[in-house]
């Protein structure tokens, strides 16, 4: 089983977490209109004037984990992320903790 996805959040100028994504290579980094949805677009450019840093959260997971651990993120940190998706259910008991830092 391949392991070369992973999680990732992108994070205002002053360390809060506005998204959360799972991909594989230049996902996190990537700001084309086919990669993002015109509410990030939006936002980053409304309240953030472009500027963010991606982060990779975790890393070498394979398909189902990266999706299983976006999903707990976003329900976890729902009320502060712009993610238009929104999980039903997070599968597994990992922890993934965000910070300011």
């Amino acid at each position: 089983m391949k392991r070369d996805s992973y999680v990732y959040g992108h994070f205002d100028m002053n360390g809060n977490c506005f998204y959360i994504g799972k991909g594989v290579g230049g996902r996190a980094y990537a700001k084309s209109t086919r990669a993002r949805h015109p509410i990030w677009f939006y936002y980053v450019n409304k309240h953030l004037n472009g500027q963010y840093e991606a982060k990779i959260l975790k890393d070498n997971l394979t398909d189902d984990e990266a999706e299983e651990l976006e999903a707990e993120l976003i329900l976890k940190y729902s009320k502060q992320l712009i993610n238009w998706v929104r999980p039903i259910v997070a599968k597994t008991a990992q922890r993934v903790y965000i910070s300011n830092n």
